[in-house]
């Protein structure tokens, strides 16, 4: 055996099903033990992201290749080595996760030094000094190097991560930890990236464990978040309109969370994101506030307790409708869901990638809605759609955010004119991807953010989750003073009668008493429906559906479908596009597709389900074998028009 099957030869596949997209069915190389009697399996806790591993008794299955081409193309195509960012939002597989990341924020919350101690001097980050003592009190300590002052928690991870000077002087939470990745991956390259974070998460996990700033949870002081005040106001919330009764538990939660003390372990813990979100440290030490039935409908009358003072006898059958809703949505949604994705990567797998530009003169025109609906287009080539003397240029986050509530015309699969239902690269962004099968990649982007929550729901489920108006819940949280309801209104008072004007579309308000700084809101009897993943998931399979006379134009629909699914994820807009590109027909007789005749109307929308057929009567066959699409197929032979799947069952693929 040579050298290079030797090293192949290593490889094994995790995997964790349900396999919702590639990155869960990945490989590594098994590297045995020095212990002869140990026959665990150890995994990296910086491979778990991708599963969705977390410590909770997670199964993941090894599958040993035996065939020496499986196994080279496994280690070109699939091993983790080489793999480094999600598909989806192009970010790293891999970042500093839990206790790592609760070190990561105890070495950088103290960003900047402390003036009033003696400083270090160096010349190189390796060259800085360690040892309990610094660890544990002086990571304030300021550190002079190339003439630029840093706090010492500051070197120390910029050390830790193997470089030689500082690239990071940032406070690192969660939403941060990205950076770390990023700062490491640019120094060290791909070779070494996993070696390097490897590194310097036993560090981080060291450091953790063994300083003071290791957290510990005390329960008195979780018991003290909520003030006598506050705590009155969340007794009297309102039983008869959950509309502006959500809005008042929402500030109020808000108001609790900022008034924690920060310098305790809970504030940090929570600051950090390695555990406790919102939602968690809300019902366990704050409120649990309105929850859901089992049929998805808001109770008014909210529960007005947490996990650590404990339910009362009704607060417990109050909750338990959702609770058992979560139960039955993960068993019965999952199914659904895989689903949904085996219909979708078969319908969207003739979106290839087939040349480099097209040359439409069309373009996808939308208005850019929020800060994530921004994210998700960096990288499309774009124009500003009042500049008719604009040329095409590359997105950037900062110009994307820059049109945020305006129009923009973007180059898009959904007007893309490269023939057989494939697509040029200019269409598609300039962003590198590993593979030319695009379309296979957006099926299973849309449809695992949705599976990946609905088995994740139940751990909070039955909590409500309405839509609210951020100015209404911050006003709240700064000025609300009292709360009282009787049988016919529901009074807030505030210690300002400068309101805000939204606050007059919450459903039920009836006036505002400027003289006693009050609003006055009416009992509504409405059944309010929750918003949860699994209408998510039902808006989304609404506007994939087959729709047989459209009202809507294509762009639209697409605002639709990437508004959805932007509450679960950032997925690059473009896969969201190829998931729409080739449904809208503007001839439905003679199956002419619109997305080459833009300048006609879409009069129809093929769905998920039917797409497959109408695109390829063999795909159609082999997606659906049965009595009517085995009758009407009609071979294709052209490799051209051939979609990935066609291939393989003609034994054609290169």
């Amino acid at each position: 055996m040579d050298n290079e099957l030797k090293k192949i030869c290593k490889a094994a596949i995790i995997n964790r099903q349900p396999t919702l997209f590639r990155h869960g069915i990945a490989a590594m190389d098994i590297i045995p033990c020095d212990e002869v009697e140990d026959y665990t399996m150890r995994i990296s806790p910086l491979a778990l992201a991708p599963y969705n591993g977390d410590y909770d008794g997670d199964a993941l299955n090894c599958f040993i290749i035996h065939d020496h081409k499986a196994l080279k193309e496994l280690n070109e195509k699939a091993h983790i080595k080489n793999t480094f960012r999600y598909d989806s939002d192009n970010k790293f597989l891999s970042v500093p996760r839990h206790e790592a990341l609760q070190a990561c924020f105890a070495l950088t919350e103290k960003i900047n030094p402390n003036h009033n101690k003696e400083p270090i001097k160096i010349d190189n980050l390796q060259e800085l000094y360690e040892d309990f003592e610094y660890w544990n009190d002086e990571l304030d300590k300021p550190v002079l190097i190339n003439n630029e002052c840093y706090s010492y928690g500051i070197c120390l991870i910029n050390k830790w991560m193997g470089l030689k000077i500082v690239k990071l002087n940032a406070v690192i939470t969660k939403d941060e930890a990205e950076l770390i990745s990023e700062a490491i991956y640019s120094e060290v390259g791909k070779d070494k990236f996993y070696d390097q974070l490897t590194d310097l998460n036993k560090k981080l996990l060291f450091f953790i464990s063994s300083t003071n700033h290791c957290p510990t949870i005390n329960f008195k002081e979780m018991s003290e978040v909520v003030n006598s005040k506050t705590e009155r106001l969340f007794k009297n919330l309102p039983k008869n309109n959950p509309y502006i009764g959500y809005h008042i538990n929402e500030g109020l939660v808000d108001r609790c969370i900022e008034n924690l003390n920060p310098k305790s372990d809970l504030y940090k813990l929570y600051k950090a994101g390695s555990r406790l979100n919102k939602q968690q440290l809300s019902r366990t030490c704050i409120n649990i506030g309105y929850v859901a039935d089992a049929n998805n409908i808001v109770i008014h009358e909210p529960v007005c307790s947490n996990l650590i003072k404990g339910l009362t006898k009704q607060d417990y059958f109050l909750t338990s409708p959702g609770a058992r809703k979560g139960i039955v949505d993960k068993a019965d949604a999952t199914p659904d869901s895989g689903y949904l994705e085996r219909t979708m990567t078969m319908g969207f797998s003739p979106v290839e990638i087939a040349e480099e530009d097209c040359g439409t003169i069309h373009s996808l025109e939308t208005i850019i809605f929020n800060v994530k609906h921004a994210q998700s287009l960096v990288g499309k080539y774009f124009k500003d759609y009042y500049d008719v003397n604009s040329d095409w240029e590359v997105l950037d986050l900062e110009t994307a955010k820059s049109f945020i509530n305006k129009k923009i015309k973007i180059r898009s699969p959904m007007t893309c004119q490269t023939p057989n239902f494939k697509i040029c690269r200019k269409c598609f962004g300039d962003r590198k991807f590993p593979t030319k099968y695009v379309g296979i990649v957006a099926g299973q982007i849309v449809s695992e953010r949705i599976t990946q929550l609905i088995m994740r729901s139940f751990h909070t489920s039955g909590s409500a989750n309405l839509n609210t108006d951020g100015p209404v819940k911050k006003f709240i949280k700064d000025h609300l003073i009292k709360l009282e309801e009787d049988e016919n209104e529901i009074r807030l008072t505030f210690d300002t009668d400068r309101f805000p004007d939204s606050i007059k579309d919450i459903k039920g308000f009836q006036e505002v008493d400027i003289d006693n700084n009050m609003i006055i809101f009416d009992h509504i009897d409405d059944v309010v429906e929750n918003v949860d993943v699994l209408s998510v998931k039902t808006n989304v399979k609404n506007v994939l559906k087959t729709i047989p006379r459209l009202n809507k134009h294509p762009f639209e629909l697409y605002g639709e479908l990437i508004s959805n699914l932007l509450t679960v994820g950032t997925p690059y807009s473009s896969f969201i596009e190829i998931a729409l590109c080739n449904m809208f027909l503007s001839d439905k007789k003679e199956l002419e597709f619109w997305r080459y005749n833009v300048d006609k109307k879409a009069v129809r929308k093929l769905g998920d389900k039917t797409l497959a057929v109408n695109l390829s009567s063999t795909l159609g066959c082999l997606f659906q074998p049965n009595e009517r699409t085995i009758k009407n197929v009609e071979f294709n032979t052209d490799p051209e028009k051939m979609t990935i799947y066609e291939k393989i069952w003609h034994e054609m693929l290169d």
